[in-house]
């Protein structure tokens, strides 16, 4: 939607800005190669991430607001989840508390 209807994304951040959101995250969970990939999407990861971040920020100025990214993992079924080294999130480099 961050590209074929950004006005609605928008609208949504918008709407929880007005009820006193200080944060709002981007339209970016399922925007990573390895998720679009099942689309044959995954050449446009890039693009659709940034979009989600313009349309976020944007809606964010006028508030003062601030805006988190949002990803997703990867499934666990997925080999590029089981492989060492490939998530920042593993085991040994979470920090106390799960963070």
């Amino acid at each position: 939607m961050n590209r074929t209807r950004p006005e609605v994304v928008r609208e949504i951040h918008q709407s929880y800005l007005e009820a006193g959101a200080e944060v709002i995250e981007t339209n970016t969970f399922g925007a990573l190669r390895h998720v679009l990939a099942e689309y044959g999407l995954e050449e446009e990861a890039e693009e659709l991430a940034f979009l989600g971040a313009r349309i976020a920020r944007e809606a964010a100025d006028p508030y003062g607001a601030f805006v988190a990214g949002a990803l997703a993992r990867a499934p666990s079924w997925s080999p590029w989840a089981r492989s060492p080294g490939t998530s920042s999130t593993g085991p040994t480099r979470r920090r106390p508390g799960g963070f």
